[in-house]
């Protein structure tokens, strides 16, 4: 009743070896959301507003998904709005 046999387990390397496919089109689908939206926002926005659009996509992230994906959203949200919002000096 409360035993366990050895091969209910998987083996120590197979245990995250599988490409979680919701993970990584779960957090590339909200960073690219949120830059579309934050481009409809940006004739009526400060950039520190849009700043915003991504901290919710974060969240969205970590609720869902965890930590590690959030780390990787929030990477991603930092090169978006750099690249998409923050003028050439």
């Amino acid at each position: 009743m409360g035993r366990h046999l050895i091969a209910d387990y998987p083996a120590p390397g197979r245990q995250g070896s599988a490409i979680r496919w919701g993970l990584i089109c779960g957090r590339w689908a909200s960073m690219i959301i949120c830059t579309l939206i934050a481009g409809l926002m940006f004739p009526f926005f400060a950039p520190a507003n849009l700043i915003m659009e991504y901290l919710v996509g974060v969240v969205v992230v970590a609720s869902r998904y965890g930590r590690g994906p959030s780390i990787l959203a929030s990477g991603l949200s930092v090169v978006a709005f750099d690249f998409f919002f923050i003028p050439d000096r």
